[in-house]
């Protein structure tokens, strides 16, 4: 049987290792083959695992030095966009609710956890129903109908949705949706890096935004500086 030509010089290599050099025979033919294969790949699909830039995003931000922006879709709602992912529509961001706010009931199209920062939330209806105080870590499944939520107090709590929310009208008829493209437009439009999705955006430099409005600390923050300050004054 006649050999192509990678396997004569596969055969040539190994003829070449003397004793039992078995892993460096092993290693030579890697080393032909990956020479000899043809790679009909773009330079860009060719691009596995890209090197990292100093100035490189990263994986943290320091929500204190972002500013609080209105919600469209629901008034008197402010948010914090964290990240929002193109691949799979996941977006999550820090939600700020005055006392007394009743949000308009919604299904969650995706599941969705809430993890509250500071104040209280009401559940008429749903997964959640009941109330919510700090420190307390929730989750609603897909095709959940969140009705009858209300902050009973200045609230500020954390949200991840791995789907669109459907807001209803008067009618129970879907009104608005909520999703991640929402949320990235919504960062855009205020200049707010958002967190990278992947290993090649986080690898790229981030380019230069001008963000819109003021650092808005969190009640958490400013209640820890409160405390720091009242220890250091006894």
């Amino acid at each position: 049987m006649r050999m192509n030509p990678e396997e004569q010089a596969g055969s040539q290599m190994r003829r070449q290792v003397s004793g039992n050099s078995v892993v460096d025979s092993f290693h030579a033919d890697n080393r032909i083959h990956a020479n000899t294969r043809k790679d009909n790949r773009s330079p860009e699909s060719q691009v596995i695992v890209p090197d990292p830039e100093p100035e490189g995003s990263g994986g943290s931000v320091n929500t204190n030095t972002l500013p609080w922006v209105p919600l469209p879709q629901v008034p008197g709602v402010l948010v914090k966009p964290l990240r929002a992912s193109k691949e799979t529509g996941f977006w999550g961001m820090l939600v700020k609710l005055p006392k007394g706010l009743a949000m308009p009931n919604h299904v969650l199209l995706g599941a969705s956890d809430t993890f509250v920062l500071s104040g209280r939330l009401s559940y008429g209806k749903g997964p959640l129903e009941g109330s919510i105080g700090p420190g307390v870590w929730g989750y609603s499944p897909a095709n959940a109908r969140m009705e009858g939520m209300t902050a009973e107090e200045d609230t500020e709590y954390l949200a991840n949705f791995y789907g669109p929310v459907a807001f209803l009208g008067k009618n129970q008829k879907v009104e608005s949706l909520l999703t991640a493209v929402h949320i990235r437009r919504l960062a855009d439009d205020n200049g707010i890096d958002l967190l990278p999705n992947t290993l090649r955006e986080a690898s790229l430099e981030k380019p230069q935004k001008e963000c819109k409005g003021q650092a808005a600390p969190l009640s958490i923050s400013q209640e820890e500086a409160s405390a720091l300050c009242a220890r250091a004054e006894s």
